[in-house]
């Protein structure tokens, strides 16, 4: 057991120097994320707000979709991670 746990730190702690841990271990349902909603009649985004988690992100478009009268597809929207660094650290459809 310990062997294991000396192994992984082997290989996440120079991940960490060079990228940073703070999306490493990421719960998706207390992360902070900006949602952008890509019309299918625009090449621009629109941008939605900021919301606590993935779900509350995939809520936020679904509802922006249905007041438009259009149909939600998985390219038609962006969840991106918000960090300290980063305002889009990863996307998540």
């Amino acid at each position: 057991m310990l062997r294991k746990i000396i192994l992984g730190l082997f290989f996440v702690l120079p991940f960490c120097f060079l990228q940073g841990c703070d999306n490493l271990f990421v719960n998706e349902e207390e992360a902070k994320f900006n949602v952008y909603y890509y019309p299918p009649d625009s090449s621009e985004a629109l941008f939605l707000g900021e919301v606590q988690g993935i779900k509350k992100c995939r809520l936020v478009v679904q509802a922006r979709a249905h007041t438009m009268g259009k149909v939600r597809k998985p390219k038609d929207y962006v969840c991106c991670l918000v960090t300290k660094t980063s305002s889009c650290e990863k996307r998540m459809d």
